[in-house]
């Protein structure tokens, strides 16, 4: 069929971006022309107009924050006009739970004109340790990803041009108070190497790329700096964070396995 198969993603540590792709192959058999769409990038989400039609298909993907959808990809998704699309909504998320992160950006996708034909939530490492969700998602993960797009792509065969049945998802409305802007930044310790590649990955440019110890107020928490930093000189040590990931290695460690959602 024609038509655009649309990858969004916003994913500052490769989860989600690693989940998108793997639903995308899996919705291969429907012949649509792959669109790359890495909200990542600060740059990429400044004066995003994406207009998709019928016809086309959305995957979008995005890590978990706190049991809701991030700021910046709600925002982002201010500039993306459905059009009469169809979304595959994919919740990445820490190994804890998605609360209700589906349901809202299901909403948030049915506002910009999208109908929805599946979703998934998956689990990826945490942003906060390793020690939870450690290398997730892995080759189970991947395999689950393509099956969701292999059967989101069979539905749709099924649908005839009819328009998909509202999904069940799991969640509430209100949703949960967004708890995730956390009121603290990365610490720099002497082991740095100014190597910046910390302020070359941060979503939020947050860092000063002319001094590294420099984060402002623009920070998310997301930890792609302290994740990529070659000598772990980024870090939460000391901060109510490093408290968090504890509490998450003794209460999360228990693997959880993904769902689809058809």
């Amino acid at each position: 069929m024609a038509g655009t198969l649309a990858v969004i993603y916003f994913s500052p540590t490769h989860t989600s971006r690693t989940v998108a792709q793997a639903v995308a192959e899996g919705l291969g058999p429907l012949g649509l022309t792959a669109r790359d769409v890495d909200l990542t990038p600060a740059a990429a989400r400044g004066g995003l107009a994406l207009e998709l039609g019928e016809g086309d298909v959305a995957v979008v993907a995005f890590p978990v924050y706190a049991g809701r959808v991030p700021r910046v990809v709600a925002e982002a998704l201010a500039g993306v006009s459905g059009g009469g699309a169809l979304a595959v909504p994919v919740a990445v998320y820490g190994n804890r739970d998605f609360d209700d992160a589906l349901v809202e950006a299901a909403d948030l996708l049915e506002a910009a004109g999208f109908g929805l034909l599946a979703a998934g939530a998956f689990v990826g490492e945490h942003s906060f340790t390793r020690l939870v969700g450690t290398d997730r998602p892995d080759a189970a993960d991947v395999e689950a990803a393509v099956a969701l797009g292999a059967a989101a792509a069979d539905k749709l065969a099924a649908l005839g041009g009819a328009r998909p049945e509202p999904l069940a998802l799991p969640g509430n409305r209100p949703y949960t108070e967004y708890k995730a802007d956390l009121p603290f930044t990365p610490l720099t310790t002497d082991a740095c190497t100014e190597c910046g590649a910390c302020a070359r990955v941060c979503p939020m440019d947050a860092i000063d790329p002319a001094d590294v110890r420099v984060v402002n107020a623009r920070c998310i928490t997301c930890n792609a700096c302290v994740k990529i930093c070659p000598v772990a000189a980024k870090t939460f040590a000391g901060t109510p964070v490093e408290g968090v990931a504890h509490m998450l290695q003794e209460n999360c460690a228990a693997r959880r396995e993904p769902q689809a959602f058809l």
